[in-house]
This record gives C-alpha cells, structure tokens and sequence, in this order.
C-alpha cells in the first residue's frame, strides 16, 4: 500500500497492491503432504531393513548352530537360544506335532517363555483343524507355510493361549521342514 499526496502533502487516496497468493498455498501444502508421505516411507523401510537385517543375522546364526549340534535336542535347544539372544525375539518355542488322537502340539524346546516348558505343556494345542488348532503353529503345520497372527489380543483364534503367553503381541509360526 502507498499513500497518493496531493501539492500540500495531504493523503488523497491510496494505491493498493494485492498478489493472489492461493496457488503458491496449495503448492505449499502439495510439497508437505509429499515429505509426510516420503518420510513415512522413509520410516517404513527402515523398518523393514532393520527386520531383514535381524532376520539374517538370525538365520546365519542358526546355520552356525546346526553346523555344530550333534544331538537333535541340543539343536532345537539351540536354535531357540539364538532366535531369542541373536535375533532379539522376545521368545522362540519349537514344537512337534503328534500322530494321537487330538493331534497334539507338543513343546520340544523353548526360550524366553516366562514359564518355561512348564507352561507350554499346559498350553494343549492341537494340529488339528479344531478349537485347539486355530494358532499358527497348527496352521503352519497344515499348510505347510510360515504363517504370522498380528495382535493375538484381538485374534478370536488366540482366545485359548492368551494367559499362557504374557506379554506376547505378534507370532510368527514357520513350519520345519525335514
């Protein structure tokens, strides 16, 4: 804005100037929805690197351990030290599907479960496609794939193992192959 003075130095009118600044707004706001996006998915490969990264150290590791066990038990005992130590998992369990009647999960090996084998034989899981077999562990075994619960607080199928497995979010169940 400008005054317009007339010969005495009075204030006649004044010249105004206006710029349409809309456009260089929705450009603004373009560029920031663009960076959020860019940033989340920035966050989400580093996520995802960081898992890979922890899943490859724990798969050397464990091919370190199979390389020097001598005994199948000592194995398994092993495999889920590493899973736990190395890979940082909060807790590992290797289990056996049976040949019985309610095609019992029975726990072999285990580590970080806070109640220990103990706990586990309590759990009375199954294989079979029945209450009991809706995890995925018995699904894993079944279709013969890795198979991963996200929330088991809210999985209606984790709704008989809940107790036994305090402070357990997510489960990743992958299937041994002999």
């Amino acid at each position: 804005a400008a005054p317009i003075r007339d010969v005495q130095g009075r204030v006649n009118g004044v010249v105004l100037v206006f710029r349409d600044v809309t456009l260089e707004k929705q450009h603004q706001e373009t560029i920031r929805r663009q960076n959020e996006w860019l940033e989340q998915r920035v966050e989400e490969r580093t996520l995802e690197l960081t898992n890979l990264s922890r899943a490859l150290k724990t798969l050397s590791a464990g091919n370190r351990t199979m390389l020097r066990a001598t005994r199948e038990q000592e194995l398994l005992d092993n495999m889920c030290r590493v899973i736990v130590k190395e890979g940082g998992y909060q807790m590992a369990s290797v289990w056996y599907r049976l040949h019985d009647a309610f095609s019992t999960l029975r726990p072999m090996a285990e580590n970080g479960h806070p109640g220990g084998m103990a706990a586990l034989q309590r759990m009375q899981g199954s294989w079979a496609d029945n209450p009991h077999g809706r995890g995925a562990v018995a699904r894993a075994i079944r279709g013969a794939q890795s198979c991963v619960v996200r929330d088991i607080s809210h999985d209606p199928s984790y709704e008989p193992w809940r107790a036994h497995l305090p402070g357990c979010v997510d489960v990743l169940a992958c299937p041994l192959r002999v």
